[in-house]
């Protein structure tokens, strides 16, 4: 699925190796899920969302959980089933 832009992807399973990446070349847009090794991804969003250098980019946090709700804290700018992901995924960084 094209969204219009030149776009490269890195993946990474293991939160705190991201994390080092993204200071050393940071990114328009971070997906989180909830199953990574390191350093979860609560954790990442609150460390890269108080760092002023990375604090614009877009964090989306993909869950299995239908009812999970973000209480403000951990600051996603988004949140998605994995059921839902695709077609609402590729919305949302097409507007970000």
């Amino acid at each position: 699925m094209s969204i219009g832009r030149d776009v490269s992807i890195e993946i990474s399973t293991n939160g705190l190796l991201a994390l080092n990446e993204i200071k050393k070349e940071p990114t328009d847009v971070i997906v989180l899920d909830n199953e990574s090794d390191g350093l979860n991804p609560f954790v990442l969003t609150k460390l890269v969302k108080r760092d002023r250098s990375l604090q614009n980019i877009k964090i989306f946090f993909v869950t299995d959980e239908d009812d999970f709700t973000d209480d403000a804290h951990y600051q996603f700018d988004g949140i998605y089933t994995k059921n839902k992901i695709i077609s609402e995924l590729f919305n949302s960084v097409n507007t970000a």
